[in-house]
């Protein structure tokens, strides 16, 4: 692992490579988290088309 030091004196590139790595393991997040909810309220509204009529 690079020590701080060293890393803050990188080029830009380096900066954006690692922003850029950030948001991506972001996005990935909240699309698997999006994705799962959408999921689950599909088959909560599955489950309640399927309730007799009251």
């Amino acid at each position: 692992m690079q020590r701080l030091g060293d890393f803050w004196d990188s080029p830009a590139e380096d900066w954006q490579a690692m922003f850029d790595g950030c948001a991506g393991q972001e996005m990935a997040l909240l699309s698997r988290h999006t994705r799962r909810t959408t999921e689950l309220a599909e088959r909560q509204i599955e489950h309640l088309r399927a309730l007799p009529p009251r």
